[in-house]
């Protein structure tokens, strides 16, 4: 597999490798320092969004367009605002930031979008997020956080992988705070997408990159993911 490459806005290409992080950062429920996963507060048995009125009245347009169904070939996903289980998810998908640059993997086989990618088996949310960031970025994730889900059925006769839940799953959404090492190797991975190209832009940049695209349900996530982390830190 090829070496993606690095485009940070407005600087010069850097190659990037892929990797694997050997270290999962531990799962916690709660507020906590870099390095730990928070879910969301729970209210009663489902978890809500921790964002406050007038943030909510700015992600009005992106909300709505959430709650249409995102298709993408024999799936079609709706949002959630819950983490889902473990046994329920088959993938993990989340919006890396570098500082307060959002990033961007253009796939080969599926386009501009998060990183992320199936779980492996037995394998824990928190430990393929870790993974998959290494692999596709080649970057270590000090803090993330599931705030919610692509709550996904598909038509496929059977699963992508045997240990998958099918044909009802879910796939985990995320923000991470990520630092950008390039110094991993891979030893394969479950999809083994070739990542063509990484890119680090501003929110606005990125938005606009996807909904030029046509990718109208990544553009909202990344905004969603964007006022998240920023309520999170504050």
């Amino acid at each position: 597999m090829t070496g993606a490459q690095l485009v940070v806005s407005n600087q010069p290409r850097t190659p990037v490798r892929y990797g694997r992080s050997a270290t999962p950062l531990p799962l916690v429920q709660k507020s906590g320092n870099l390095g730990e996963v928070r879910l969301f507060r729970q209210n009663g048995s489902r978890m809500s969004l921790d964002l406050s009125p007038a943030v909510r009245t700015n992600l009005e347009d992106a909300f709505a367009t959430l709650k249409t169904p995102y298709k993408w070939r024999a799936v079609t996903s709706y949002f959630k605002d819950e983490v889902p289980p473990g046994d329920y998810t088959s993938n993990v998908h989340v919006v890396p930031f570098v500082g307060d640059r959002v990033v961007l993997l253009h796939a080969k086989e599926s386009g501009w979008g998060p990183s992320g990618g199936t779980l492996l088996e037995g394998e824990a949310i928190e430990t393929a997020v870790t993974r998959e960031l290494a692999e596709e970025i080649g970057g270590e994730a000090t803090r993330f956080e599931l705030f919610g889900q692509w709550d996904s059925s598909t038509t496929a006769e059977v699963a992508y992988r045997p240990w998958l839940p099918h044909p009802d799953f879910a796939i985990a959404l995320g923000w991470a705070d990520v630092t950008i090492t390039g110094s991993s190797d891979d030893d394969g991975g479950v999809e083994m997408e070739s990542i063509l190209e990484v890119s680090i832009l501003p929110i606005q940049r990125a938005v606009k990159r996807l909904e030029e695209n046509g990718e109208h349900h990544l553009a909202a996530l990344y905004r969603v993911a964007y006022e998240v982390r920023r309520a999170a830190k504050n």
